[in-house]
């Protein structure tokens, strides 16, 4: 059995159907159906869109949305030659300061000793 309706000379699908062939959710078309945006008749417990309405509406919206459609011929295709990565640099070791060149640095500073003297 198919899914498809006539009433009034028009073509109905499912609300799952109209769904899937636009790209749409079900809640999606659910809205559309309260806003009065598309065609639709209850059935039953279901939901069936006008397949016309449905069609021209998603029709209407890509153009409004300016979707664009892509050929072969627009795409251009160039080279990055920038480094994935950055470059890494080492870190300079500071040499140990010894307790004498501290001394004469800062005469103040105090003069610790280690644990092994």
């Amino acid at each position: 059995m198919s899914n498809d309706l006539q009433f009034e000379g028009k073509k109905y699908i499912s609300s799952k159907r109209a769904a899937q062939s636009c790209g749409y959710t079900q809640d999606y078309i659910g809205q559309l159906i309260r806003s009065k945006k598309i065609d639709a008749r209850m059935v039953g417990r279901g939901w069936f869109v006008s397949e016309e309405s449905i069609l021209g509406y998603k029709k209407q919206i890509d153009i409004a949305n300016g979707e664009p459609t892509l050929t072969t011929s627009s795409l251009n295709y160039s080279t990055d030659t920038r480094p994935l990565l950055p470059e890494l640099k080492k870190a300079v070791a500071i040499p140990p300061v010894s307790e004498t060149v501290l001394q004469k640095i800062v005469p103040e500073a105090p003069v610790s000793k280690t644990l092994g003297d």
